[in-house]
């Protein structure tokens, strides 16, 4: 996240209200909308525990949401 510039408060914010989320075999995709572009978090979840694996931004709006 720091790599790509994504603050944690803004990943936080986006678990309180996400657009999508994916549930995979080992982990989980959350999507959320952020002005113009899409915040797209990998996590897994234990227990009360969420573990990010990795987080970024992308123009692909349509590719995400549909």
């Amino acid at each position: 996240m720091k790599q790509r510039k994504i603050s944690g408060e803004v990943v936080e914010m986006s678990f309180a209200n996400p657009e999508k989320i994916e549930d995979r075999a080992n982990e989980s995709i959350l999507i959320k909308k952020l002005e113009t572009k899409l915040l797209v978090v990998v996590f897994r979840k234990t227990d009360d525990v969420i573990f990010i694996i990795t987080a970024y931004t992308t123009s692909k709006i349509d590719r995400y949401l549909n």
